[in-house]
């Protein structure tokens, strides 16, 4: 380990110069390696060393052979000057390279550079007489090399000769007044890490290196400025709630995102438009990037933007973060929806909230009465408020897979019941988008509903879409417990004749339209038909929510309507899935046709 100054030599013949920093300037010098040394090397006490690259040409030119005017090649003004105490012990080495005109030769560069630099190396890179692409290559291979090896970059110099103008023009010029600007790139290497830094946020998630570099960068500017700069304030305490964020997600601090973090995220992302903060450039852009990405958790009720710290999660895999806060998500919008501060049950009460894990293991298995745990009996009214909603009674089958997938998770596959890996992001995001539209339905059904949405929102009407055999009950228990706006029967001729004694009995009043096959038994050939008509009017009905019954009529008439129902869903329709059952007698069923039957909600 050490400090290195590398550098190109070019081949064009160049005139004394003074090269100066900010800090200071040297002695006038034909080359700007020797200028370097004097700005850089001199007077320290640790191990140094001067690394030359040159093609070909170059080495014959400037290096060992004298200018055409007599001037002095670079390797004899650099043994003089280096027998001078204050750069005694600097190593001088020469290393070939090629000209780099193909991608292989440039390989070829990149490969050479890199094996001369060692792990822990201080490296100053001069690119002043690099030619073509070499300084887009040299930026990129010392980020390699300091990723990689660990180097610590000094400084990416560049001596600015044609800011002075022509040769011809400099030439006329006092030696005193060619003064050339030596200027550090380095900034740009910064630049890098700033980019991967953000990326590494908006891909993982994580605002670790993001928060790190921002407070090495900041530290100076907050020393200088002290206290009376409100944007960067505001700038320091927004990243600071980002990192806050970030850890908070891991460790599925969810109360806390909601209550503080994202409230300080909303607050301190308002800066002073008219007055830019000019602290980091490469800073602000990055986090309108943030932001962005963020978005969705800026707005709407704590249950939509617990929702959308979900798929946060999910699109940052962290997937079993996910999983666990989408569960507290969907038992919080239950313990509020079945009332749980009108029963005096507190929502954030451990105990308390299991209840809703435990009706919902009730309905989503069906299991009777007399098997239910003691604490669901004494409190079976929330097993009704989310049987007698067909809204509610979805989202508590979807806790239950969501415990099972949970379970699976938390107990590293050292359960009963297992999932293949990739299932856990795909089955989540399919739960996620159905808990999402129950949400907004609820929002939009009851104005007075607690987690109601931003924006207004229209009410989706329900279409029954139902076979129809010759067993009134199916379709007459459907029409009562769903109560659709609109139904559209697929039924035979003979069974069609008893569609209007149904549909009195059942007090409909919606709109109807039906479909009669020739044949319910064999009407399998006539799918495509059956499903182009239904698409037709369903297409005709700008906002429906679509429930299927399976139950009724012939095997032929069922299976289209399944068939139908899987169509509807890969378009995006929202398409529940129920069936009724009456578990009387047929003859009594014959002779007393219009009871409601039992619902059972299949998806």
């Amino acid at each position: 380990m050490g400090l290195k100054l590398m550098s190109f030599l070019g081949t064009n013949n160049y005139l004394p110069c003074v090269y100066r920093t900010q800090v200071g300037e040297a002695a006038p010098r034909r080359f700007i390696q020797t200028a370097l040394v004097e700005l850089f090397l001199g007077d320290l006490t640790q191990e140094r060393e001067i690394i030359i690259f040159l093609t070909r040409e170059a080495r014959e030119r400037n290096w060992s052979r004298n200018g055409p005017n007599g001037e002095r090649p670079l390797e004899e003004e650099l043994t003089e000057q280096l027998s001078q105490e204050a750069y005694s012990g600097i190593r001088v080495r020469t290393v070939d390279v090629c000209e780099g005109f193909t991608i292989d030769q440039m390989w070829s560069i990149f490969e050479v550079v890199e094996r001369n630099v060692n792990v822990g190396d201080q490296v100053i890179f001069d690119i002043t007489h690099s030619y073509r692409s070499l300084p887009f290559l040299s930026l990129l291979l010392l980020n390699y090399a300091r990723v990689f090896r660990k180097i610590k970059i000094e400084g990416i110099v560049y001596g600015a000769f044609e800011a002075l103008g022509r040769r011809n023009e400099v030439e006329n010029m006092p030696l005193r007044e060619r003064l050339v600007d030596v200027i550090d790139l380095k900034e740009f290497v910064r630049l890098m890490d700033w980019s991967a830094a953000a990326d590494h946020f908006v891909k993982a998630g994580d605002t670790k290196d993001l928060y790190g570099i921002a407070r090495v960068e900041l530290s100076p500017v907050n020393a200088s400025l002290k206290t009376t700069d409100e944007n960067l304030h505001l700038l320091n305490r927004l990243l600071k709630n980002l990192h806050e964020f970030s850890q908070q997600a891991a460790t599925c601090r969810t109360r806390t995102i909601l209550r503080d973090t994202l409230p300080g995220i909303s607050q301190n992302a308002v800066m002073n438009k008219d007055e830019p903060v000019p602290y980091i450039k490469a800073l602000l852009p990055i986090l309108d990037v943030v932001r962005g990405k963020m978005a969705n958790m800026l707005a709407g009720t704590d249950i939509q933007k617990a929702n959308a710290l979900v798929r946060w999660c999910l699109d940052h895999d962290k997937i079993q973060q996910a999983w666990t806060i989408l569960r507290e998500n969907v038992i919080s919008f239950l313990c509020s929806a079945v009332g749980y501060e009108e029963h005096g049950l507190k929502a954030e009460c451990g105990r308390e909230r299991e209840l809703i894990t435990k009706a919902a293991k009730v309905l989503a298995q069906n299991i009777a009465a007399e098997r239910w745990e003691n604490a669901i009996k004494s409190q079976s009214w929330i097993v009704d408020a989310m049987r007698n909603d067909l809204e509610l009674l979805e989202v508590a089958k979807l806790l239950d897979g969501i415990m099972d997938y949970r379970n699976d998770l938390d107990h590293a596959e050292y359960t009963c019941k297992n999932h293949r890996a990739h299932k856990f992001e795909t089955v989540l995001g399919t739960i996620l988008t159905k808990f999402e539209r129950i949400v907004e339905m609820q929002a939009g059904k009851d104005p007075t509903w607690p987690m109601r949405a931003t924006g207004e929102m229209q009410k989706a009407a329900r279409l029954l879409l139902s076979p129809l055999g010759l067993s009134a009950g199916p379709l007459f228990s459907a029409l009562r417990r769903l109560a659709p706006e609109h139904v559209l029967v697929l039924t035979s001729q003979e069974a069609d004749a008893d569609l209007p004694r149904i549909t009195e009995h059942a007090e409909y009043q919606g709109t109807l339209q039906k479909i009669v096959v020739e044949d319910p038994f064999t009407c399998f050939q006539e799918l495509p038909q059956i499903e182009a008509e239904i698409s037709r009017a369903v297409e005709s009905l700008p906002n429906v929510e679509i429930f299927v019954n399976i139950t009724g009529g012939t095997t032929a008439l069922q299976y289209a309507v399944q068939e139908v129902a899987s169509s509807l869903r890969d378009r995006d329709y929202l398409v529940h899935e129920v069936a009724f059952a009456d578990r009387r007698l047929a003859d009594e069923q014959k002779q007393v046709p219009f009871v409601e039957g039992e619902m059972f909600y299949l998806s």
